[in-house]
């Protein structure tokens, strides 16, 4: 499972919406780096907002359900 979770990190790092951290011995200090960075940077944060919105709609849950019944 570890396996796959990196490399959904890697593609959603990737693909823009997301920040792949790697555990390190200085993983708080890149923490804080990025978190600063996105923070400080509004339209980085709007790109992968829009970059993942474009990707999942959020309705995977309703999808299963209506499969179930």
């Amino acid at each position: 499972a570890a396996d796959t979770q990196e490399e959904n990190i890697h593609q959603l790092s990737k693909q823009g919406i997301g920040v792949n951290l790697r555990p390190n011995k200085k993983f708080e200090e890149e923490i804080y780096m990025q978190l600063n960075s996105l923070l400080n940077n509004t339209q980085a944060r709007r790109k992968m907002s829009i970059k993942g919105r474009n990707i999942y709609d959020g309705l995977g849950a309703d999808r299963v359900i209506s499969k179930i019944k």
